[in-house]
């Protein structure tokens, strides 16, 4: 259902608190859309129900730990500095970084934290990388290309911003990062979007039980 009807439904069910969570990495047009459909309910004002929103995920350190589980699961014996990290978002327009800036600012702090993160970890950082579907370089492509050149044998990549499997993580990006023709030996490996990952739902979950404690 679209977020009014969620929240009809909640009250039908007798609810005296609802809790919005944001399951977006940014705040962003989206976010926006899904709050001003609520808000046009006025549930506080006509039933005395508060609606508390969540804040989005780009600053949650235990949805970064995501990430490094994902890897570690399906890096087998491939030596860490044969391994590369490639995490792609959308991108938007430059116009639309005007009215929405948090969107690619907060899309990229979460990404270079990351990328941090890999790298404490022991990952080469001439290793790791972002790219942008659309409107915004490198693309795919040419990351892939890099690391090639690196000497790596296994890329791993992320839907960075995507919270479940879809046309972008499972479609579109797949075919963008395989438009660079890749050498004898080298693998590369689709760890798709956030999806119910169980590190992934206890970081949604966490966001939860921040807005319960302060309100």
């Amino acid at each position: 259902p679209r977020p009014d009807a969620a929240v009809i439904h909640a009250l039908n069910e007798g609810a005296d608190t609802i809790i919005v969570a944001t399951v977006f990495l940014t705040i962003s047009n989206h976010t926006a859309e899904g709050q001003h459909l609520i808000e046009e309910l006025h549930v506080e004002d006509r039933f005395g129900v508060p609606v508390i929103n969540t804040q989005p995920m780009w600053s949650s350190e235990m949805l970064r730990s995501a990430f490094l589980e994902k890897v570690y699961a399906a890096l087998g014996d491939t030596p860490k500095e044969e391994v590369a990290i490639a995490l792609v978002g959308h991108g938007q327009p430059d116009e639309w970084d005007v009215e929405w800036a948090t969107e690619t600012e907060q899309e990229m702090t979460f990404r270079e934290d990351l990328l941090d993160m890999f790298e404490a970890n022991g990952f080469n950082r001439e290793n790791l990388g972002s790219a942008w579907m659309s409107f915004k370089e490198p693309k795919p492509a040419a990351l892939m290309e890099k690391f090639v050149d690196n000497g790596v044998s296994k890329i791993f990549y992320f839907s960075a911003a995507i919270s479940a499997d879809a046309m972008h993580s499972q479609i579109d990006i797949p075919r963008l990062v395989e438009e660079y023709t890749y050498p004898a030996g080298v693998e590369t490996i689709n760890l798709g979007a956030w999806n119910n990952h169980p590190t992934v739902i206890a970081a949604i979950k966490a966001r939860i039980d921040e807005q319960r404690a302060a309100h």
